[in-house]
């Protein structure tokens, strides 16, 4: 069975009916020869790898954008078609800290630590109180 559709003149006269041979119609699925689903799937995975991430939000959308651009001959009868798939993903979540500011040795300096605050060494073993001495018991 054979399908028609109308041809146009290059310069623009009135369509002439032509045959084509029976092709299968144009489906996202086989759009670039299948190639629109793979990149489809590749931006999928990047999506879930993006959701599951702990260093992203949680609650901030994420996109997948289809865009097929088809750019037709002067002919009118076929056009190049280029499908391109990209996603928005959410952010890295940004780490925040205090910074501390001072002069040492002259130079200003930044640091991550109270300069005021006592430091304390966990890491040592702790050490034992002395022990009482009793005397001898005399007067």
């Amino acid at each position: 069975m054979e399908n028609t559709r109308e041809q146009y003149d290059v310069n623009g006269a009135e369509p002439q009916e032509v045959t084509m041979p029976e092709h299968e119609e144009l489906t996202l699925s086989n759009l670039a020869n299948g190639a629109a689903e793979e990149l489809f799937q590749y931006e999928v995975a990047k999506l879930l790898e993006n959701i599951a991430d702990p260093n992203t939000p949680a609650d901030v959308k994420r996109t997948i954008t289809l865009t097929v651009e088809f750019k037709p001959a002067i002919s009118r009868e076929e056009s190049t078609t280029v499908v391109k798939v990209k996603s928005k993903l959410a952010p890295v979540l940004g780490a925040a800290s205090t910074t501390f500011f001072g002069i040492k040795q002259g130079q200003r300096v930044a640091v991550q630590t109270n300069p005021k605050q006592v430091q304390f060494d966990f890491d040592r073993e702790p050490v034992e109180p002395p022990h009482a001495v009793e005397n001898g018991g005399g007067e």
